[in-house]
């Protein structure tokens, strides 16, 4: 029981554990709005292959995905339904996965418009060695939970818009998204799109310069809070 507890704490902070499995990061998604659910492998580095299915809760919808790449590996994503979609991910060369944790991939979903908190699972969790050997694993769930509005520009979530909120705008765009990263509160300008525009539109408010988002600055969102568990 110990054991279990102590990996579930370790996966919840998204960290390294040695035994292989597959999380979901902490993600931020407005109500009726298409985000990213970025799925990581944490201590792959004995297996050249991984296959899995992601379960969305009902409300919620794929929309497509973002392969990441890992160089040596080829993705594959296989929708079934708005809710359910097969990922397998291997090397045609037999070449294992990094050690450490890695970006697998991106999920884009889209949110319904209920509030409450909502469950996902990744089942079927399977690893390859290039011995062909197969090991499986047990599921791993993570929590959808509906928020209140946030404010355009607070990136963050520190509750200010300042340089701060700029700066992580510019990482998520250039590819680094940050821990904390609000998505439905960067899209500052309202186009559509997260890009140095908006990041401008933040110094633009912090600076009282004004911009172009006008005195609504604030939106409704839902968090999805991946407390990633994995039972033995």
């Amino acid at each position: 029981m110990k054991k279990m507890k102590i990996l579930s704490v370790f996966m919840m902070l998204g960290l390294t554990v040695s035994a292989q499995t597959v999380s979901v990061d902490n993600v931020t998604l407005g109500a009726n709005e298409t985000s990213e659910v970025n799925i990581k492998l944490s201590g792959g580095s004995s297996f050249v292959a991984t296959g899995f299915m992601i379960e969305l809760p009902a409300g919620f919808t794929f929309t497509g995905d973002v392969t990441r790449g890992t160089d040596s590996h080829v993705t594959r994503t296989y929708l079934l339904n708005d809710q359910k979609t097969k990922v397998a991910i291997y090397s045609s060369q037999n070449m294992a996965f990094d050690a450490g944790t890695i970006d697998l991939m991106g999920l884009k979903v889209k949110a319904g418009n209920k509030t409450g908190t909502f469950q996902g699972k990744i089942t079927g969790l399977e690893f390859a060695s290039n011995s062909l050997s197969l090991s499986k694993k047990a599921d791993v769930t993570f929590t959808i939970k509906v928020g209140a509005s946030v404010v355009l520009g607070d990136v963050n979530g520190d509750g200010s818009v300042t340089p701060a909120d700029a700066i992580m705008i510019l990482y998520h765009y250039f590819g680094v998204t940050q821990t904390g990263f609000i998505e439905a509160a960067a899209n500052v300008n309202g186009d559509g799109n997260i890009s140095p525009a908006d990041a401008i539109e933040v110094l633009y408010m912090y600076f009282g310069a004004g911009g172009n988002t006008g005195s609504n600055n604030t939106r409704s969102y839902r968090p999805i809070q991946a407390d990633t568990k994995e039972a033995e």
